[in-house]
């Protein structure tokens, strides 16, 4: 074998070509103790090919790392100023820093899984998509896309292509007196429900009727305009107001409702 003091301050060098370190059984690079052991190619590269490169501690990279085969690291990455990463992956910058993921493709992300040993892997994550000139953002849970946001600035929840700045396929709840505020239009495509107390400052414009439920009293308008009004007060069951040529008709049907009552403009 080949054996240097590093005490004596030995040095191995080549004036010309290059070096080259060949075992049959492997080339190992070690130190004694806690002292460094520094592989410098100055402003060319130090390759290393074929077979696998194992570092038992920690190692420094001054330069680039360019790596073209699987890597695997058992410990942690410090990345930048980062020289104790508290995290497997752990980026310390003093200016602005961020991570890039870039694909020739049409999708990129982060995907993050869990409980990996085979039984009900759960795969979620962030993936940036590139759908026939449409740019998206999808939000993935359980293996399947929850939300997006396109470039228009749409944000969809439950549906992939919403066409305003929300749109919600399913209910919207509000809890512990959360309030719903829209400055311009809500729209719905089915049914809009209130069960407690909400306050309209602005036009209402029914396209499908209005419900007004409470029981056993209640106020519909239907798509005809006609107004039908429920009571249990004084007996009475209905009252019904219906448009007709010239005015409006009040009809009252019940035990105590009486005669009904006509109501004609002039």
């Amino acid at each position: 074998g080949l054996s240097l003091d590093a005490g004596a301050a030995s040095n191995l060098t080549t004036s010309a070509g290059a070096l080259t370190l060949t075992g049959a059984a492997g080339v190992s690079i070690a130190s004694t103790g806690n002292n460094t052991v520094t592989i410098n190619s100055g402003t060319g590269t130090t390759t290393m090919t074929a077979g696998t490169v194992a570092m038992g501690t920690n190692a420094t990279v001054g330069g680039t790392l360019g790596v073209t085969g699987n890597t695997t690291i058992s410990a942690r990455l410090g990345i930048g100023l980062q020289t104790s990463p508290s995290y497997s992956i752990d980026s310390l910058s003093s200016g602005n820093n961020f991570a890039r993921i870039s694909t020739n493709n049409t999708e990129a992300g982060i995907l993050f899984q869990t409980d990996a040993d085979g039984v009900g892997n759960s795969t979620g994550g962030i993936v940036q998509k590139y759908n026939s000139g449409n740019e998206r953002l999808e939000f993935v849970v359980s293996s399947s896309t929850k939300s997006v946001l396109t470039e228009a600035g749409n944000m969809g929840i439950n549906t992939l292509t919403p066409s305003e700045k929300l749109e919600v396929d399913g209910n919207i709840k509000t809890t512990n007196s959360g309030t719903i505020t829209a400055a311009g239009n809500l729209i719905t495509s089915s049914n809009l429900q209130v069960t407690g107390t909400s306050t309209l400052t602005g036009m209402l414009y029914l396209s499908d009727g209005l419900d007004i439920d409470a029981g056993t009293n209640g106020v519909d308008i239907d798509t005809t305009g006609n107004v039908n009004i429920a009571s249990s007060k004084d007996g009475a069951s209905a009252v019904v107001l219906t448009a007709s040529a010239g005015g409006v008709d009040i009809t009252a049907t019940g035990a105590a409702a009486g005669e009904d009552i006509n109501i004609t403009a002039t």
